[in-house]
Parts: structure tokens; C-alpha cells; sequence
């Protein structure tokens, strides 16, 4: 009786104690001799999400490309786009930057808008009716940009905003937006290009008008600063709990 599952508490001997299962699971067996501890892998997640991330910060004299510096087409670049206000009430694109890896060109173009523009935000955009007045359409530049983004990893700020006017969809494994990662975040709320830039390139970026090239590159350099961060907290994002184990474990790397 109880009288005597107490007793036997008390006196330390453990032949009467009922051997209860962890809460959730069942009681857990001895691994036969040889095979290797299961991985435990919503804790190995859940540990990955709350450790503290320690950012990192550098300064910047300038955002021009290194003249030595790989100008071609890398993995991984960097997109911002300039709008401008149209009669038709909408904003459309007008303007198009790409820049590589190491913050060189690979494409800075003029867009011509399908509705007559009413207002170019000119204090913002720094565009204006002469540099859009030999602009293509963007049917007639979008093969050259989806060339330029085909199997790259594209960084951005707010990246959506840039790639919904352009009209093109990618996986979201190949985005990489810095305005979503936790480390450039104020809380709940994303912080501004300008800011980011002051606060972890010490460079100073949005003085007078925008220029999608600066920003573009100063978004690829606020990737690179803390990449191993935000790439890690992208991943886990895609995170499916279908997925076997190994093949997770294969996309999470990092040094523990």
C-alpha cells in the first residue's frame, strides 16, 4: 500500500519505487553497446535560436570597390531599386542597381515607367525627366537582370519592396533580407538603411538623395559583417521538422 511505498522512500531502497516515464515520452532504455547517443534535434534548434548573437561592427571611408577587387559576377550580390510616382497613382521602378560581392557594378539602370510620371521624388530618388528620358522599358531589361540574379543569393533591405516591382519570385533559400534579421532589428520594428549603415559601418550613407548603387552596397557590407549570423538565422526559418535528421543537421553548421 502507500504506507509501504513510503517506507521504502524513506530508507533509500529503490525496489519499490515505480519507475515513471519522462512527462511527454516514454521510460528511457539503455543504447545497446557501440551505438552512438540519438541527436536531439529540437533542443540542438532551440539552443541555436537562444544564443546571444555577438554583432559585429567595422568603418568604412568608402563604399567605392577596392580597384583590385573580383568585378565580375559573384554568388552572392546586392539589390536596390528607385521608384518614382505615376499618374496612374501607382509607384513604379526607375531605376535598377546590382552590385557584386566586393560592391562592384554589375548592372545600374534606367527604367522607363508605363504611365506618364507625375512625381520623381526627386528630393528622394534623385531622378528627374532628363536621365529617365532615354530609359528602356522594364520587358525590355528584365532578361538582362533575371541573367545577372539566376542561381545567386540576393541580399537586400527590405528586399520585397525591390523585387515586387520587377515582378520575379525566388525561393527564399536564395534571399537574404538584412531588414529581417534580429540583430538589425529594433524589437518587433526594422530599422532604416541609413541607420544600419551608421550604427555597424560607421559610414554615413543617404546625406542628400538616395543613389541605389550606395545603397546597394552598403547593404552587401552589412551582410558581410555579420553573415555567419544572418545566414544561420535565415536557414532556420526554412527549418521543416519533416526533414530527416541528417539532412538538417548538414544545413545548420556552426561552431559550438
Amino acid at each position: 500500500g502507500k504506507k509501504g511505498f513510503r517506507d521504502n522512500a524513506a530508507s533509500g531502497n529503490d525496489q519499490g519505487k515505480e519507475r515513471r516515464p519522462r512527462r511527454g515520452g516514454k521510460p528511457s532504455k539503455a543504447l545497446p553497446p557501440g551505438r552512438p547517443e540519438p541527436v536531439n534535434l529540437k533542443h540542438k534548434i532551440k539552443k541555436l535560436k537562444s544564443r546571444q548573437v555577438e554583432l559585429q561592427r567595422t568603418t568604412f571611408i568608402t563604399l567605392n570597390p577596392e580597384d583590385k577587387s573580383f568585378s565580375g559576377e559573384t554568388p552572392i550580390v546586392s539589390i536596390d531599386c528607385e521608384m518614382v510616382l505615376c499618374e496612374d497613382s501607382n509607384r513604379h521602378i526607375a531605376r535598377v542597381s546590382i552590385v557584386n560581392y566586393n560592391r562592384h557594378i554589375l548592372l545600374d539602370v534606367f527604367i522607363k515607367p508605363p504611365s506618364p510620371v507625375k512625381d520623381y521624388l526627386s528630393d528622394i530618388t534623385n531622378l528627374n525627366s532628363y536621365k529617365l528620358a532615354k530609359a528602356k522599358s522594364l520587358s525590355e531589361l528584365l532578361p538582362q537582370i533575371k541573367t545577372i540574379l539566376k542561381n545567386k543569393i540576393i541580399v537586400g533591405h527590405t528586399i520585397e519592396s525591390d523585387l515586387k516591382p520587377l515582378e520575379l519570385e525566388f525561393e527564399p533559400k536564395f534571399l537574404r533580407d538584412i531588414a529581417d534579421f534580429t540583430g538589425y532589428r529594433d524589437g518587433k520594428f526594422r530599422k532604416g538603411l541609413k541607420a544600419l549603415s551608421e550604427e555597424f559601418l560607421n559610414f554615413r550613407i543617404q546625406a542628400g538623395a538616395h543613389s541605389s548603387v550606395e545603397d546597394a552596397r552598403a547593404t552587401i557590407e552589412l551582410y558581410k559583417v555579420n553573415r555567419k549570423e544572418i545566414d544561420l538565422e535565415a536557414k532556420d526559418r526554412l527549418f521543416d521538422p519533416k526533414k530527416k535528421e541528417e539532412e538538417l543537421l548538414n544545413e545548420i553548421k556552426t561552431d559550438e
